[in-house]
C-alpha cells in the first residue's frame, strides 16, 4: 500500500520518462562560433515562431526569449508598469572603453612588447592594448586603418608582431579570416 505523496511522485516520475524529450536525439546544426568554439542548435529552434497568443499590452515584447516559451500567453507587466520607448534600443552607442584588465598567456608566448617610447604592448581578448605605466592610461589598437569597414578583430588574438623600429605592431586572430 503506497500513500498519496509516493503515488503522485511515481505517477510524476512515469510521466517524465514518457514525455521528456531532453534524452533524445535530435539534429544539430552549426550556428557559428563564440570564442573560438563552434555553436550548435537543435535544428528545430531555427524555424521557432514566438506564441501567437500573447496578449495585447501584456508587456512581453513578441521578439524576447519569453515569447517563445508555452506559458508566454499567461505572462502579464505588473500594474502600472510604463515601458519607456527607448528601452530595446542598444544601449552601447555610448560606452567608450577606458581600461580593459587581463592578459592572455595561457596559449601564447612572445606576446608582451615595449614600443619606441617606453609603452608596454600586449593583447587581451580581441583587443590589442598599449598600456604607458608613467600615466597609468592605455591606448587600443582596435581600428584598422587603411580598411574602411574594418575595425578591430572578431575573435580572440592570438598572436602580436613587432617591427624592429618600434613603432609598428600587428596582430592575429582565432579563425580562418
Amino acid at each position: 500500500m503506497t500513500s498519496e505523496v509516493e503515488e503522485e511522485t511515481l505517477t510524476a516520475v512515469e510521466d517524465y520518462e514518457d514525455f521528456a524529450v531532453s534524452n533524445q536525439v535530435c539534429k544539430m546544426v552549426f550556428v557559428g562560433h563564440s570564442n573560438g568554439v563552434p555553436q550548435f542548435a537543435p535544428k528545430e529552434s531555427l524555424d521557432t515562431k514566438p506564441n501567437p497568443e500573447i496578449p495585447e499590452g501584456s508587456g512581453l515584447d513578441p521578439g524576447s526569449r519569453c515569447a517563445f516559451l508555452p506559458c508566454a500567453p499567461s505572462i502579464f507587466a505588473p500594474d502600472g508598469y510604463l515601458r519607456e520607448p527607448d528601452a530595446l534600443a542598444p544601449c552601447m552607442e555610448a560606452v567608450e572603453l577606458e581600461f580593459a584588465h587581463g592578459y592572455r598567456a595561457h596559449d601564447t608566448r612572445d606576446n608582451l612588447f615595449y614600443t619606441a617610447r617606453g609603452e608596454v604592448v600586449y593583447h587581451t581578448a580581441a583587443l590589442g592594448v598599449v598600456y604607458d605605466r608613467e600615466t597609468n592610461t592605455q591606448r587600443f589598437l582596435n581600428d584598422v586603418p587603411t580598411a574602411d569597414a574594418v575595425t578591430g578583430h572578431a575573435d580572440d588574438i592570438l598572436c602580436l608582431a613587432r617591427h624592429p623600429t618600434g613603432s609598428i605592431f600587428a596582430t592575429g586572430e582565432v579563425g580562418r579570416n
